[in-house]
């Protein structure tokens, strides 16, 4: 049975990829455009709806996901706690995918970049440096921001305790993390992960040639979640990482 998928913001950049990649998928179809004046319809007749609008959308959606026990697959970016305490929420009755990337390699790499956080110290620091089109709104990127996360993970720290302002004078605080941002033209998204030590640099990185890429790991979330129990999951479970 083909699964049905609601896609919110269909007219949007990563609206039309996942449209686009729905029509030859050979398990998902397209329930209805996500157009504002039928969203409810579209939740209704959805077996699991794909959310990429805005923060300011996302408890209007989280609630008609609630209302009628719907999955949600969620890449809005630019997320405060207060969404991420709405989710959280949320969770508990209905399953939800939230990433902040739902590319399969960007996913990969977070993984990687959480295990050389671990086993190289802090005499080695970490530069994460991004680069996105110029409409790009948030910043640094939430991919960077998870990135950033996965590092701390994997020393066992707080992101928060670990941030480095490059806007800050005054000598750095080893092993600390620093983000670079730079926006320009039509790049779909740029991402690198330095560990610098004093005598070697390894470098991860990752880089999105179409957002494509990006609507296939939507649907493949998709796919895995409409089978879930109620909780709140990454690209990591979706991956069985």
């Amino acid at each position: 049975m083909m699964i049905k998928v609601g896609v919110l913001g269909s007219s949007g950049r990563m609206g039309q990829a996942i449209m686009e990649a729905l029509k030859t998928h050979p398990r998902c179809q397209l329930s209805i455009p996500g157009h504002r004046d039928n969203v409810d319809h579209l939740f209704q007749i959805s077996d699991v709806v794909i959310d990429f609008t805005s923060p300011d959308a996302l408890p209007t959606h989280v609630d008609l996901g609630l209302k009628y026990k719907k999955p949600l697959v969620i890449g809005t970016t630019g997320l405060l706690p207060p969404h991420h305490q709405l989710t959280a929420s949320a969770a508990t009755q209905i399953p939800l995918v939230v990433a902040s990337n739902m590319s399969l390699g960007i996913t990969l790499l977070a993984s990687l970049v959480e295990k050389a956080a671990h086993y190289l110290d802090e005499t080695y620091d970490i530069e994460i440096a991004e680069l996105h089109h110029r409409h790009k709104k948030d910043a640094p990127s939430g991919t960077a921001l998870m990135l950033g996360q996965s590092a701390a993970n994997g020393r066992n720290k707080m992101l928060d305790d670990l941030k480095y302002d490059h806007n800050h004078s005054g000598e750095r605080t080893q092993g600390s993390i620093g983000f670079a941002v730079q926006r320009g033209g039509t790049v779909i998204g740029d991402h690198a992960v330095r560990f610098v030590g004093d005598e070697e640099i390894l470098e991860l990185s990752h880089r999105g040639l179409s957002r494509t890429v990006y609507a296939k790991g939507a649907l493949r979330a998709a796919e895995w979640v409409v089978k879930q129990k109620p909780g709140l999951y990454s690209m990591k479970d979706v991956l069985g990482l």
